[in-house]
C-alpha cells in the first residue's frame, strides 16, 4: 500500500506542476483510513501539492503536525506566503529554520530578496541579507546585483591587496574563526592512538609562525617520485624569513630528517602508526599560525565532519608553493576574508560594492 500511495503522491505531483486539477483531499482520507505510514519525503509532495493549490496556511498547520525538518518542506510554504505577501510568517518561518539550524542555499536567499525589495520590505530585506553575512559566502552574481540596487549610493570598487577600500578607504580583515577551529582540533585529538607521543608532541607547539607539510612540499613537482626532495624544505623555509618555523616529517623520511637537523632546522617527527597530516595540520590549528603545503585537506575535512570550517580555515591561513616562469615561489593567502564585512560586500568575480554611505533605494 506504501508503495502505491508513493507513486500516485508523485503523480499528483507532476500533474499539479503542469496544471492538472488534483483531489487532495481524496489522498488524505486513503492515507488516514489505511493507517498508511508516509516517509518523510512522501510528506513533503503533500506539502508541495497543498501549496501549489494555494493551499499555504493548511501546508503549514501539515508541517508542524508532521514535525517535518527539512528544508524542501519549508520552501514552497515560504514562496507561497511570499506570492500572498505574508511577510511576518516568512519571517516566522525563518526564525524555525534558525532554531532548527536548517540552512536556506544561495538560490532561496536570492528568490526571497527579490521579492522583499519588490515589495519595498527593507526591513525584511536587511534580516535575511545579515544572516546570508553570517553564512560566511561570498553572494553569486545575481544576489549581488540584487543588493546593489538595494542601496542607491553604494559605489562598485576594487579592493587593493591589503583590503584597503579606495571609496571609504576602510580596511577589510581576515575574519578569524576560534570556535571553528577548537572544534577540528578537539576532532583530531580524537583520532591520536598513543598519547603518550601526542603529549610530547603538543609540549613542543611554543611560538612557531609556520608549520611546513614536509611531506607534501618536499614531493612538490617530482613527477610521481616518492622520494623526499629537502632541498625544497629548505627553499621554502628561507622563503618565509622566519626563526619560527616547524617542518613535520614522519619518520620514514628519515635521510631528509637527518640533513635537515643538521642544518639546525626545527623537525617534528612523527612516528610509525600515526598520519603526519593530522600532526600538521592540528599544530597549525592550535598555534593559529599558516601552514605550507599545497594539500586541500579535502579528505580529512571530511573525516572529521568540519570540511566548511577547515576549507575555511586554510583559504585564510595556507602558503603553497608553485611554479612561475620556471622559478619556484610561494603564493600566500589573502589578507583579509572575501565575504560580506564592513559596509563591503564581494561577488564572485573579484568585485566589491562600497556601502559605507548607502542610502535606501526609493
Amino acid at each position: 500500500m506504501a508503495v502505491c500511495v508513493n507513486q500516485v503522491l508523485k503523480s499528483y505531483s507532476e500533474s499539479t506542476r503542469c496544471g492538472a486539477p488534483c483531489d487532495l483531499d481524496a489522498i488524505l482520507r486513503e492515507i488516514e483510513n489505511n493507517r498508511i505510514t508516509l516517509q518523510e519525503g512522501n510528506k513533503v509532495s503533500i506539502i508541495q501539492i497543498m501549496c501549489h493549490l494555494g493551499r499555504s496556511h493548511e501546508a503549514y498547520e501539515y508541517l508542524h503536525k508532521n514535525g517535518i525538518n527539512r528544508l524542501g518542506a519549508y520552501i514552497p510554504i515560504i514562496y507561497s506566503f511570499l506570492e500572498n505577501r505574508y511577510f511576518d510568517k516568512v519571517i516566522r518561518l525563518r526564525d524555525e529554520l534558525l532554531n532548527k539550524n536548517i540552512a536556506l542555499k544561495q538560490d532561496n536567499y536570492f528568490t526571497v530578496m527579490t521579492v522583499l525589495l519588490e515589495n519595498r520590505q527593507f526591513d525584511y530585506f536587511d534580516i535575511f541579507l545579515d544572516d546570508f553575512r553570517k553564512t560566511r559566502n561570498t553572494p553569486e552574481l545575481e544576489l549581488w546585483k540584487l543588493i546593489h540596487k538595494r542601496f542607491q549610493s553604494s559605489k562598485i570598487v576594487s579592493i587593493s591587496k591589503n583590503g584597503n577600500c579606495p571609496n571609504c578607504n576602510t580596511i577589510l580583515e581576515k575574519i578569524d574563526c576560534p570556535e571553528s577551529r577548537k572544534i577540528i582540533c578537539s576532532t583530531i585529538e580524537k583520532k591520536i592512538r598513543n598519547r603518550e607521543e601526542w603529549k610530547l608532541f603538543c609540549s613542543r607547539l611554543k611560538n612557531f609562525t609556520h608549520i611546513v607539510d614536509g611531506a607534501n612540499i618536499g614531493r612538490f613537482d617530482n613527477h610521481g617520485n616518492l622520494e623526499i626532495d629537502y632541498k625544497k624544505i629548505i627553499f621554502v623555509s628561507k622563503q618565509i624569513k622566519s626563526n619560527g618555523v616547524l617542518i613535520v616529517l614522519h619518520e620514514n623520511h628519515n635521510l631528509a630528517i637527518k640533513r635537515l637537523l643538521k642544518l639546525g632546522y626545527n623537525v617534528q617527527i612523527v612516528p610509525k602508526g600515526h598520519d603526519d597530516d593530522w600532526f600538521t595540520l592540528y599544530a597549525a590549528l592550535k598555534l593559529d599560525c599558516q601552514i605550507v603545503s599545497n594539500d586541500l585537506a579535502r579528505n580529512h575535512g571530511y573525516s572529521s565532519n568540519c570540511q566548511k570550517d577547515l576549507q575555511w580555515w586554510l583559504t585564510h591561513n595556507q602558503i603553497k608553493l608553485e611554479i612561475v616562469k620556471n622559478e619556484y615561489k610561494l603564493r600566500h593567502p589573502p589578507s583579509f576574508s572575501t565575504v560580506i564585512q564592513n559596509n563591503h560586500i564581494p561577488n564572485t568575480d573579484g568585485k566589491w560594492i562600497c556601502c559605507t554611505n548607502k542610502v535606501t533605494c526609493a
